[in-house]
C-alpha cells in the first residue's frame, strides 16, 4: 500500500476544497487569511472587509488614546445626561473606566467570556427619543437578533451577528441580501487591534460601520462606530461616530430570562481637538432585548 506523506494546495480564498486519493473522496476546509476558522459567505467577506480596513480601525483606537482625558470627560458626560431617557435606565459610565480604557488601548486582557454572554437568540424593540426624552414612535421597531456561539482560533476570536425585522436568522442559513431582510455584525479580537467589529446594513438602509469596542467590565461593552457608505465612504461628515453601550444582564430569579440593553448616542469627534460632542438630531437610542428560548 502507497501511502501519502505529503502534498499541495494553492488554496487562494477559504472555500472547502474536495479532492480524491486512490478512490477515496477528502474535503479540506480552510479558515480566512490570516487565521480564524471559515464562516461561509456573507460573513467571510466583511471579515476580509474588516481586516482591509485595519489601519483605519487602529487610527480609530489611537485618537481616542491620544485624548483619553479629554474624551472619557466628554463622552461619560453626555451619557449621564440621557441616562433615564426612555423605559430603562442605563449604566453609569464613569470618566475613570473610559479614561482607562481608552489609554490601555489594545493592551487590554481579552476574556471571550463577556462577547460569550451574548449568545443565543434575542427578541427587543429599538426606540428612538429626542432630544427632550420625548420618544418618536414612529420609528419604534421590534429586531429579532441572533448572537452566535463565538470561536477562537490561533488567536483570533469571531462572533456573528444577525438582526431582522422578520424574524431569526442563523448565520449558516441567511436569506440572500439583495431581500434585505438581515443586518449582519461581526465582532472580531486579535491582538494586535484589540475587540473590533464590522456592521454590513440592508434593510432600512445600505451602510457599512467600521467599529472598535472597549469592554469596560464583564459582558459591558462601549462599541464605537463610523458611518460609511457602501462604498467605504464616511456619511455626510467624517467626524460622526456612533457609540452603543451594550450590557448583558443576568435573570434576577430563577424563572426569569436574560436579558440585554443598548443604549446609543451618535457624537461629532474631533481627535485633534480631543472633544467629543453630541450630535443632537440624532437623539437617543435605546433597546432591551430578551432571550428567546428555543
Amino acid at each position: 500500500m502507497r501511502r501519502i506523506t505529503s502534498f499541495t494546495l494553492d488554496v487562494r480564498h477559504p472555500a472547502p476544497v474536495t479532492f480524491e486519493i486512490e478512490g477515496r473522496k477528502y474535503t479540506l476546509h480552510f479558515g480566512p487569511a490570516g487565521g480564524g476558522p471559515a464562516m461561509g459567505g456573507a460573513f467571510d467577506a466583511i471579515e476580509k472587509r474588516l481586516r482591509a480596513n485595519k489601519i483605519r480601525l487602529k487610527y480609530q483606537r489611537q485618537g481616542f488614546q491620544l485624548s483619553h482625558g479629554k474624551l472619557s470627560k466628554d463622552v461619560s458626560e453626555v451619557f449621564a445626561r440621557f441616562s433615564d431617557v426612555g423605559e430603562f435606565e442605563g449604566l453609569e459610565i464613569t470618566k475613570e473606566a473610559l479614561d482607562k480604557a481608552f489609554r490601555d488601548g489594545v493592551n487590554t486582557p481579552f476574556d471571550r467570556g463577556g462577547l460569550d454572554s451574548f449568545t443565543g437568540r434575542w427578541r427587543g424593540v429599538n426606540r428612538h427619543y429626542d432630544i427632550n426624552s420625548q420618544e418618536i414612535t414612529a420609528d419604534a421597531t421590534t429586531w429579532n437578533m441572533t448572537w452566535g456561539e463565538g470561536s477562537f482560533v490561533d488567536g483570533v476570536y469571531l462572533q456573528t451577528v444577525v438582526g431582522s425585522k422578520e424574524k431569526h436568522h442563523a448565520a449558516d442559513t441567511l436569506p440572500a441580501l439583495s431581500e434585505k431582510k438581515v443586518d449582519l455584525a461581526l465582532n472580531v479580537y486579535r491582538k494586535d487591534i484589540g475587540v473590533t467589529g464590522w456592521l454590513s446594513t440592508f434593510v432600512e438602509f445600505r451602510n457599512e460601520m467600521a467599529l472598535i469596542a472597549y469592554e469596560l467590565r464583564k459582558g459591558v461593552f462601549l462599541w464605537i462606530g463610523q458611518v460609511l457608505t457602501e462604498n467605504l465612504e464616511p456619511v455626510e461628515n467624517e467626524k460622526l461616530f456612533w457609540m452603543f453601550f451594550e450590557w448583558y444582564a443576568p435573570p434576577d430569579s430563577a424563572d426569569a430570562k436574560p436579558n440585554y440593553y443598548m443604549y446609543g448616542l451618535m457624537f461629532e469627534i474631533d481627535f485633534d481637538a480631543g472633544t467629543a460632542r453630541h450630535f443632537e438630531p440624532q437623539g437617543v437610542r435605546k433597546a432591551r432585548f430578551a432571550r428567546v428560548d428555543g
